[in-house]
């Protein structure tokens, strides 16, 4: 059993079915996750200043988790913008190119715009 951290969106213990608690403490388990109020995850081995230190630990690798998704998703739309970038340049540089040849055109037979 692995505590993953601590949420007050679930307020009802999984193991007594106690309600209206201050938040759970989830737990990854071989049947899912759990979540156990303070008694109950005392109750299954983890004990005060273990269930802080373990949701601590959750919490830091959860924020570490979601900065790393985050980070990709940046890295995701630079590069698409960098491709739009690339693809606005050389449209930008084929314009320039089309005008020069009309340009050539126009005076090389002398036609008026």
């Amino acid at each position: 059993m692995r505590l993953l951290g601590f949420t007050e969106e679930i307020t009802q213990c999984g193991c007594c079915g106690k309600s209206e608690l201050k938040g759970t403490y989830a737990f990854e388990t071989s049947s899912g996750i759990q979540y156990y109020g303070s008694t109950c995850a005392k109750k299954h081995g983890y004990y005060g200043s273990s269930i802080v230190a373990d949701a601590t630990k959750a919490k830091r690798e959860r924020y570490f988790q979601i900065q790393a998704e985050y980070n990709e998703v940046v890295k995701e739309l630079q590069e698409e913008y960098y491709n739009i970038d690339i693809f606005t340049q050389r449209a930008e540089e084929i314009r320039t190119e089309m005008r020069r040849i009309k340009s050539e055109i126009e005076n090389k037979y002398k036609i008026a715009s």
